[in-house]
């Protein structure tokens, strides 16, 4: 059932949003369900990398008993609508939620901290650190994420949610919703798995997402966890790995 604590923070808070960032709240939740699908954090220390209006973290925080998560973002205009800090901050007060989600405003790449994570998430904002066009781009891509693995417990998750740089879709609805995404920016998945590999990740898993307006069930869930699939519907994937062994 919703949690209406975090119904009412979101929708308080989203006035602070230009009104084409929102989404409704039923949209934000469907999108957490289906990112976590198959991955336990109850009692886990995250990190969120690019967390935005910080939904996920809330959501986390609320509705999966995480232990800590720190919801970075450098709130920079890199794909984070204005005001979304300000939001992020007014959910936080809304839920009274402080001691378990801490909001930082930081570039990830000058961030550290001694503290170990036992999953950190890229939530579509991996693009934005790493855009296809300009040349190193692979060697970008597992500097970053060898970033993210010095802050994780060995044998932490890691969980990337990205885009495909290309898109069939013939639904006018889908079309419509993702007008204003630019699929040629992406890398494709086997890219990311080649920087995860060289960063020191193993134990990698792909899946593609199931459509967000389409119901949990296995058969479908089956149905549509392909690449081609995958291209007809909404182009997301998710990658998932585990941080190797340190010697």
């Amino acid at each position: 059932m919703p949690n209406t604590s975090l119904s009412s923070a979101y929708e308080a808070a989203s006035s602070l949003v230009q009104p084409s960032a929102k989404k409704p709240y039923s949209h934000m939740a469907r999108r957490c369900e289906e990112l976590l699908h198959g991955i336990e954090v109850a009692d886990a220390d995250v990190l969120e990398v690019g967390t935005g209006n910080g939904f996920l973290a809330h959501y986390l925080a609320t509705y999966r008993n995480v232990r800590h998560v720190v919801a970075l973002d450098e709130y920079e205009g890199h794909g984070s609508a204005r005001g979304n800090h300000d939001m992020n901050l007014a959910m936080q007060k809304h839920l009274n939620n402080s001691d378990v989600v801490d909001v930082v405003r930081c570039n990830f790449n000058t961030y550290t901290s001694d503290h170990r994570f036992s999953h950190v998430f890229f939530v579509n904002v991996l693009h934005h650190m790493v855009p296809s066009s300009e040349p190193g781009t692979s060697d970008e891509a597992t500097r970053i994420l060898r970033h993210a693995s010095g802050m994780m417990k060995q044998g932490g998750t890691i969980i990337i949610q990205e885009t495909s740089p290309i898109n069939l879709c013939p639904i006018p609805k889908y079309r419509e919703e993702m007008r204003n995404v630019s699929f040629k920016d992406k890398l494709e998945s086997s890219q990311w798995r080649a920087a995860l590999m060289a960063a020191g990740f193993d134990h990698i898993q792909l899946r593609y997402r199931l459509p967000l307006n389409l119901p949990w069930n296995p058969f479908l869930r089956r149905c549509f966890n392909s690449y081609v699939a995958s291209l007809l519907t909404d182009s997301s994937y998710v990658l998932q790995a585990c941080a190797a062994s340190r010697t």
